[in-house]
């Protein structure tokens, strides 16, 4: 460490080392790699550039697609917000009606929202990699992402899967965080999954997984004799609140309107079961759908417990 300058000690006349120069340390300058934040890394900067190319990509499509049919339903919501709505909850809604105000009644304005939370899903996953398998996973996490057209494609649509996917993916992220550096992050997955529940329905099995994985491992038993994951489902449940409550007045309506919806098949049918697998490989794509399921089939051997059995995918 450098010191400052010289400074003069001021002492009475004949005291030992009147009016001599002494080295003090007069301000501290600290080296350089200690003040400036590091640099990324050159994988960092891969994934940075993958998610900005798709980006500036969706971007332009974005504003030069005429609105789909769903796109203009939602557009009406915007236009009498409320804290629910009969199919959905009410976020995408409240997306569109700020972009709207903020940039003007564009197709791009519409857009906005989706297509820059499709972004930050691509870097939530991609630091999610990067935490369970290294900077090459993190780039492959970020090229999938860009191609699967779920993200690729879907993610230019204003509809509630792009804040899905965000809260979604946000929450495991935060929950992995919670696990493996400090429980606070467990507030902050609180945070995520109720902005997933005000998108979908559908995130309420996203809770109900992440209560299983720490009732199914020694650290997530641990975690929950904490008060940090109780604090954590408190906050999700406060996040989703406008629409728990407009539900609750009603009658839950939104909850018979999706069983309804999704039990308007009849009975099991093998045939409709295969039919909805090969929709949702072509979906996320095929590649993804083939990683993804190989991937939980290693998880349910239990060849993905290594180092650290904590984490959860």
């Amino acid at each position: 460490m450098e010191w400052g300058k010289w400074a003069l000690i001021i002492a009475p006349r004949g005291a030992p080392g009147a009016g001599t120069r002494v080295d003090i340390p007069a301000r501290p300058i600290h080296p350089p790699a200690l003040m400036e934040h590091p640099p990324p890394s050159r994988d960092g900067q891969r994934v940075l550039l993958v998610v900005s190319l798709g980006l500036a990509v969706r971007l332009v499509i974005a504003a030069l697609v005429p609105l789909t049919t769903d796109e203009a339903y939602y557009v009406d919501w915007a236009r009498h917000l409320a804290p629910g709505y009969l199919d959905h909850p009410p976020l995408v809604a409240w997306l569109i009606a700020g972009s709207l105000r903020l940039f003007g009644h564009h197709e791009l304005a519409v857009r906005l929202p989706a297509v820059l939370l499709q972004a930050g899903t691509a870097l939530l996953a991609a630091s999610l990699a990067r935490a369970w398998a290294g900077p090459r996973a993190a780039l492959a996490a970020a090229v999938l992402l860009q191609g699967a057209p779920v993200f690729s494609l879907g993610a230019m649509l204003a509809t509630p899967d792009a804040s899905l996917a965000f809260g979604w993916v946000g929450a495991l992220w935060a929950f992995d965080r919670a696990l493996t550096r400090n429980p606070r992050w467990f507030l902050l997955a609180g945070v995520f999954l109720g902005s997933a529940a005000l998108s979908k329905l559908s995130a309420g099995l996203l809770g109900v997984g992440l209560l299983a994985a720490l009732l199914a491992t020694a650290a997530g038993r641990r975690a929950l004799r904490s008060p940090w994951p109780w604090a954590g489902g408190c906050v999700a449940v406060t996040v989703a609140s406008p629409m728990l409550l407009w539900n609750a007045s009603r009658g839950w309506p939104s909850l018979a309107f999706q069983a309804h919806h999704g039990m308007r098949g009849g009975g099991f049918s093998a045939l409709r079961l295969l039919g909805s697998l090969g929709a949702q490989a072509g979906y996320v794509s095929p590649i993804l759908f083939g990683l993804a399921a190989a991937a939980g089939l290693r998880a349910l051997r239990g060849l993905a417990v290594e180092e650290r059995p904590a984490r959860v995918a």
